[in-house]
This record gives C-alpha cells, structure tokens and sequence, in this order.
C-alpha cells in the first residue's frame, strides 16, 4: 500500500468515525500530493463544510465505492462559519492551481466550480461566478470528451437563462480560439453535448433541427482525414457526432411521425460502421432501431457483433434478451440465456478460489470487491428471471412432443422449483446490474418506449432519472406485496406483479 493509499483510508475511517477535523487535513495531505484526485477533493470540502451528504459515513453508505459526487445538503454552519472555510478551501486550490505543473489536471478547476456551486446552494454565491468558471474549464479542457460529463451536475444548478447565455458564450469561444483541428472538432462536439444536457435540443424547431443533424454529420466527413493514421481498434476524432445526429433524426421522427427520418437514422449509422467496424455505440443504436422495427434477425446480428461475454452478459444483454423472449427466435434466444447462466453458475463456482488467492497475496481490498461482487450476482433479478425464462423456453420448443413436455415438467418438479423460487426471491434484496445509461434516449429501460408514444417536448423523462433504478428490494408474504425503498432505488408495483405473474404462469 503506497502512502497515499494509506491516507486516503485513514482519512475516509477519521470521516466515518466523525472527527471531520482530521480527516480535513488527511484529505489535504492527499490533494497536495495527488492535485488531480477529484474524489478526494470532495471527501476534502465534505469534511471541511462537515456536510454529511457528501461524506461516506453511516450504514447506507459502503467504504469500498466511491464517493456519489456532488451529493451535498445545505450545511448547517453559520454564513461566517461557511465563508470562512469555504475560502480556504479556494486558497487551498489556488495553491494546487499554482503548483501544477502539468496541463492536463482538471481537478483544481473543477473544484472552482464546485466552490461556487456550494456558495449557491447556501444563498451567497452568484451564479455569473458559476458561468465564469465553467466557461474557464472550457477553455482549458471544452476539447475533452470528458467535459460534457464533467460539468453536468453543475449545469443543473443554473436557470435557464443561465444555461442559455452560458451556451452562447460557448459557442463564441468555439468561432473565437484559433486551435488545431483536432482541438476544435473536440469543441464543437462538447457544444453539442451541452445542448442536449440542458434540453435545448427538444426545444429547437424542426427545421433548426435538421439543420443540426445535417452539420453534425457534415462535421463528421469533414475530418474524417484527422483518423486516418489511427489503428482499426482506437476511437475515431468526432466518432460522436453520428451518434448525435442519430438520436436528433429519431427526434424528428418522435415529433412528425415521418417515417424517412427513421430511415435516415440507420443509413448514417451504417455508414459509421462502415467507415470504422468497431463502434459499439453505433451498433447498439442500430440495435435498438432494428427492435423498433420488429427486425429482430438484424437487430441480434448487430447484438452478435458486439462480442458480449463473461461479466457483460449481466450488465449488456438487456439490450437483446427482453425483445428475443417474446419474438418466434427461441434458438437464439436460447443461445443467449445458454451462455448468460453458463458464465453465472462458472463464476459461482470459482469466485471462492479468487477470493482466496486474493486473500494469500494480501490484496485484502480485493478480497471485499471479489465477496460483494459475489453477492450483487447472486441476488441478480435478470440472474432469477432467466432461470425462469429458461424453462419457459423449453416448453416451447418441446410442445409437439408430450412425452419430452412432461420430462421438462417433471425436471421443475411440476412447478414447485418455481414456488421454491418465488419464497427466495421474496426473502432477499434483488439488484439491477444492467448499464442502463448505455441505452438510447427514446428505450431507458426495456420496457419504455418514448417512440410508441405522443411527443411530449423537453418534459420526457429522461434518461439519468431513470438509470437510478439499479437496486431494488422485493418482499412477498401471504399475497401482501410491499416494497422497500433505499434511497432513490426502487421498483414499481406493476414491475414487480408482472414478475410474480410469470412465477404463477409456470406454477399453473
């Protein structure tokens, strides 16, 4: 363990034990050390603002993940009291912005940021300050891929007013700074991203935006030369941009229901693909597209390609697997569900010999991931719902054959497995693993689709609310349904009786 290793755990412990102090001045040690530990600086203004939302401390909370950043309460100082710590923690960066040597540590400038955010949330900041120092950060880092999330949290604070100078000064600086193209294409790009963050896209209208899909794809062509050079495998310069003009032309289509736009859509993602064989992002929108058409054959094609195995099986298939259960493909899906329980069950298997061996060579902080990464897969809601879709396959594909029908039966022991299964999924806390935040805006989660319904503007729910749904808690007993709720992690009453009416559709 490297010292600074050994400061960030004592700091986070004297956190957890409530000596805000000490671990004050631990965490100091650590960015003095490390100027671009962002995690660290807000353990650092958590402990010195003595903000217990952003510190990880009591039982909800778990040492071995990281911090949620930017989950700060109003604290609960006196106004002299929070000024006055407040600007040392701003001495504190201005010492790491003096001392940094190297160009591309963002940290002390992102925590200029989050100063100003905490003046705003206590009622003494200024929100023209705010603006000043994200338009900084551009000018240092708007060329970054990084930026657009980056920023985000503190884009929310601002009203839209705000957000809308603050978008037109960054457009400025786009025509206004004389850099390399590469640099330049970066920034253009992060104005895009910017757009879409604050909702301006769903505002725009239709005409402004075709305008834009149209010259993102032609800012695309244009340095298309910038990537030549790059090996097949590395991400293109501007490989983004399709992706954008994508989701806009599916905007169109959502707002006039003109079917070209759809077409649209996929041609141009063809064409990326073409262009460069390995963007995932393109073939998972393809991916989505296809489903919407109820192309299922493609849509899998492209599933195939994105070459899914071991872990992201649990955290990726969710893309294929829900529109493949209820489609006639039950080979394919079959294969899919084959391959998803084959990884579980050899992980299962041999998760205690790496644990161990983790255990013989000391990494004891992996011997905590490797135990708790074991839990999160048991206790795996797809995990449980593809055992029972597995057997429903098989009825399926054997119900012109009775006698091979009734041995499936009987392997279920006649439906009690699935009761069995039912007591344990009602006596232990399920957990969503899938990446949500991978699927396209219009599908945030399997069973939403925006597409199938009316255009409702920029007050569509969108997709960073609900990848909060990861974790959710099931309890069960004598028909009574209730549900727990931790935090903002949740399941809803519909979800859970449409997985209870599965259990009992095998059961009868």
């Amino acid at each position: 363990m490297t010292e600074v290793d050994r400061l960030r755990l004592q700091g986070r412990l004297l956190a957890r034990g409530g000596d805000c102090a000490a671990a004050t001045s631990i965490f100091q040690k650590v960015l003095e050390l490390c100027p671009d530990d962002w995690e660290c600086f807000l353990h650092y203004l958590g402990c010195l603002l003595e903000d217990a939302g952003s510190l990880c401390v009591g039982t909800k909370n778990d040492s071995t993940y990281p911090l949620k950043s930017m989950d700060s309460q109003v604290s609960h100082l006196t106004d002299e009291a929070f000024g006055s710590r407040l600007s040392n923690a701003s001495s504190l960066v201005q010492k790491l912005l003096t001392e940094a040597s190297d160009d591309t540590v963002r940290c002390p400038y992102l925590a200029n940021i989050e100063i100003e955010r905490r003046k705003l949330l206590h009622g003494k900041g200024d929100a023209n300050k705010l603006t000043e120092a994200l338009i900084e950060y551009f000018f240092r880092f708007g060329h970054l891929a990084c930026f657009a999330s980056d920023v985000e949290t503190f884009l929310h604070i601002l009203d839209l007013d705000k957000k809308t100078q603050l978008l037109e000064k960054l457009m400025e600086c786009c025509e206004r700074i004389p850099t390399n193209p590469r640099k330049t294409l970066g920034q253009h790009i992060t104005v895009f991203k910017i757009q879409n963050i604050v909702g301006s896209m769903f505002t725009l209208p239709l005409n402004e935006l075709e305008t834009t899909a149209v010259k993102m794809t032609q800012l695309y062509c244009e340095n298309l030369p910038l990537s030549k050079d790059l090996d097949a495998q590395e991400s293109m310069y501007g490989e983004d941009l399709l992706s954008m003009a994508c989701n806009l032309l599916v905007q169109l289509f959502w707002r006039t229901r003109h079917i070209g736009y759809l077409v649209e859509s996929i041609m141009i993602l063809e064409f990326g693909l073409a262009v460069r064989r390995h963007i995932w992002q393109y073939k998972i929108l393809l991916l989505h597209l296809y489903s919407h058409w109820s192309s299922l054959p493609l849509a899998y094609e492209w599933y195939k390609t994105l070459d899914v195995k071991n872990i992201l099986l649990e955290s990726v298939s969710h893309h294929i697997l829900p529109q493949m259960l209820s489609s006639p493909l039950w080979a394919d899906s079959t294969d899919i569900l084959r391959d998803y329980l084959r990884f579980m069950d050899d992980h299962f298997r041999e998760s205690a010999d790496l644990t161990f061996l983790a255990y013989r060579h000391r990494s004891y902080s992996k011997v905590i991931e490797f135990v708790q990464f074991k839990e999160r897969l048991q206790q795996s809601s797809q995990y449980m719902m593809a055992k029972i879709e597995k057997s429903i396959l098989q009825l399926k594909q054997k119900a012109n054959n009775i006698e091979e029908e009734e041995g499936i039966l009987e392997s279920l022991k006649h439906g009690v497995q699935f009761l069995e299964l039912s007591d344990e999924i009602g006596s232990k806390s399920l957990t969503f693993n899938e990446e949500l935040q991978l699927r396209p805006w219009w599908t945030p989660t399997c069973d939403k689709n925006y597409l199938l319904e009316p255009f409702e503007g920029s007050s569509y729910c969108t997709q960073e609310t609900l990848v909060r749904i990861f974790v959710f808690n099931i309890a069960y007993t004598n028909d009574v349904y209730s549900r727990g709720m931790y935090e903002e992690e949740f399941i809803s009453r519909s979800e859970f009786i449409n997985f209870r009416f599965k259990i009992n559709y095998i059961v009868t």
